[in-house]
């Protein structure tokens, strides 16, 4: 994974998509080909395998934690659809990094903010990332 200094953790540049990992995250590679975990920031998608964080989303939105899978996949399903018809160039523009040393970002693919497309079309909740 690629370690960002200060000074580059806000940076916008294109980048090309190496696989979805669920709706709200994905891994993308820059033009030196290193890998970059991405969580589309802004967005809070169901989570697609039965961890800590599937239950306390099954419990806020009062469905069983199947539900919350289904979801999940659903939204990951909607996210690699719509990356795959829109194979262009693709351009991330980073946020900063989240306590798990992810980059917090938007990506564009054209003029299509995929962030605001998966609230709007992958069943994704608004979420404002304050760690």
């Amino acid at each position: 994974m690629l370690s960002y200094n200060k000074y580059n953790q806000y940076a916008t540049q294109k980048v090309n998509l190496v696989r979805v990992l669920d709706g709200d995250t994905v891994v993308v590679s820059n033009f030196l080909h290193q890998e970059i975990h991405v969580r589309l920031v802004g967005l809070d998608c169901c989570e697609t395998t039965v961890i800590n964080r599937a239950y306390k989303q099954a419990y806020e939105k009062k469905i069983s934690i199947d539900e919350v899978i289904e979801r999940g996949k659903e939204s990951t399903d909607i996210l690699n659809r719509f990356l795959a018809e829109n194979k262009g160039q693709l351009v991330l523009k980073a946020q900063g990094l989240d306590k798990y040393n992810r980059t917090l970002g938007i990506i564009y693919a054209g003029k299509t903010n995929i962030n605001d497309y998966m609230v709007e079309k992958g069943k994704c909740s608004i979420f404002l990332y304050n760690e």
